[in-house]
């Protein structure tokens, strides 16, 4: 990646320059460094069956630490009825759910998202 102001010109008035660090600030910002973190909670559209992956496509900017915390519920034998978060990212998180039997699980999620740390 380029370092900004790298291509002014010397006699570039101090407007202009100005200009250039609140638009390089303000990228950055988009990239997630400086956000507040955030956090939420939810289910998917529907259930899952046996061993299925659930993939939640929530967008994070880049530079985003992710962490997804998850659980199932059901109608029937809930007791062996669990949930993995298997990864999260800057794009979503997918989550692992699996059972010993029955189907029609319902997976609760929550997840907190901030700015990577360095």
């Amino acid at each position: 990646m380029p370092y900004p102001f790298t291509d002014l010109d010397p006699l570039t008035p101090l407007e202009d320059i100005l200009n250039e660090v609140v638009e390089a600030a303000a990228a950055m910002n988009q990239r997630g460094a400086g956000t507040l973190a955030t956090s939420g909670t939810g289910t998917p559209a529907a259930p899952v069956t046996n061993s299925a992956t659930v993939t939640f496509p929530t967008a994070f900017p880049p530079g985003t630490d992710v962490v997804v915390t998850c659980s199932a519920t059901g109608t029937s034998n809930v007791g062996n009825r669990f949930a993995l978060a298997a990864s999260a990212s800057e794009t979503g998180f997918t989550v692992r759910v699996g059972s010993t039997s029955g189907t029609g699980q319902t997976v609760s999620y929550s997840w907190t998202a901030g700015p990577k740390s360095v």
